[in-house]
């Protein structure tokens, strides 16, 4: 196992075992509705539970273990979902839940991206030390991009002509062709440890990406010039790792699972101008396609929490019907 992931799985065991005898169940729904904070459906992968749950409707599919990574496409029709120790990847339909396939990446897998159009997938073979090609058209394994130690996690340019990995084990970003299928590029990361997840910014100038740090040490994000391919700066947050994303050029948000904060950073300003308290473990992050919420997963608590990013002030939790919410994916923000 790489070092980069030994930390992540003490934590996974530790939550399951506080966990273990809680069983999957019907939460009560929050006394103010919630549809009001769901313009589009949001897809939240319950790991410990092996589900996937929507929200607003406060549906649950099961059959899909250890879910961990969930991504939908462009069109609101498919998902794809990570089964992390698996090693497994499941394409569902994402209007019913029904399962179209299962797909053995390899040992561990994480992080899955369905490209602009809608025709292929990737998903992050960490112990591989690679990405595999998915065509979601025939749900089968075209190709193995060899792209460094320990990949996490992948975002497509706007085109979707490349493909950004984070390397997690090399402190790198490999850059991946998608008409060739091979890595025309590693970028270096000095500074940062481990990065983890990433999002890149809407004009495609620049890529955000946050670090994995020990569970008891402040983690960074650093933002990433790709025309220089160099780090204008980083910028200390909470603490072990957790998730990233943007409000159009201007903001962005990311999670702390060592913590119980979301930490909103000024592109500007280049560094946090608000901590907001949410639940204990928050992973998961994305925001509404109008950029008005803010969605997070808070592991332990069970819950999403959701924020309004006019006042920057946490306005509801919501209680899942499952354990570990780990990741969540909306059309047009996956």
């Amino acid at each position: 196992m790489r070092r980069t992931g030994i930390n992540y799985i003490t934590f996974l065991a530790t939550v399951y075992s506080v966990l273990a005898a809680t069983t999957l169940c019907a939460a009560t729904l929050q006394q103010e509705p919630i549809k009001q904070y769901f313009p589009e459906p949001v897809y939240v992968a319950l790991q410990a539970s092996g589900a996937i749950e929507v929200l607003p409707q406060r549906t649950v599919w099961e059959g899909f273990p250890q879910a961990h990574y969930v991504a939908v496409g462009p069109a609101g029709k498919l998902l794809v979902i990570s089964g992390f120790g698996t090693g497994q990847v499941y394409v569902a339909d994402a209007q019913t839940g029904r399962k179209l396939g299962t797909l053995k990446i390899g040992e561990l897998v994480q992080g899955v991206k369905i490209d602009p159009d809608g025709q292929l997938a990737l998903a992050a073979d960490t112990a591989g030390d690679s990405v595999k090609v998915i065509d979601l058209k025939t749900i089968k394994i075209t190709k193995t991009i060899p792209v460094g130690k320990s990949p996490h996690n992948i975002v497509f340019s706007p085109d979707g002509k490349l493909a950004y990995v984070t390397v997690q084990g090399a402190n790198k970003l490999a850059v991946v062709d998608m008409s060739s299928f091979k890595k025309i590029a590693d970028i270096d990361i000095p500074g940062l440890d481990g990065p983890h997840n990433l999002d890149l910014s809407n004009n495609g100038h620049w890529i955000w990406i946050r670090s994995h740090a020990s569970a008891t040490q402040h983690g960074d994000v650093a933002l990433l010039d790709l025309a220089s391919r160099r780090v204008l700066e980083s910028i200390p947050v909470g603490l072990f790792h957790g998730g990233i994303d943007g409000v159009g050029d201007s903001v962005i948000v990311t999670t702390s699972i060592g913590s119980a904060t979301v930490d909103v950073i000024d592109r500007n300003a280049l560094g946090v101008i608000k901590q907001i308290k949410v639940g204990a473990g928050p992973h998961g992050v994305r925001l509404s396609p109008d950029g008005r919420w803010a969605y997070v997963t808070s592991t332990i608590d069970n819950e999403v929490d959701v924020i309004d990013m006019q006042s920057l002030k946490l306005v509801q939790r919501i209680k899942m019907d499952g354990i570990f919410p780990f990741w969540i994916a909306l059309v047009g923000n996956s």
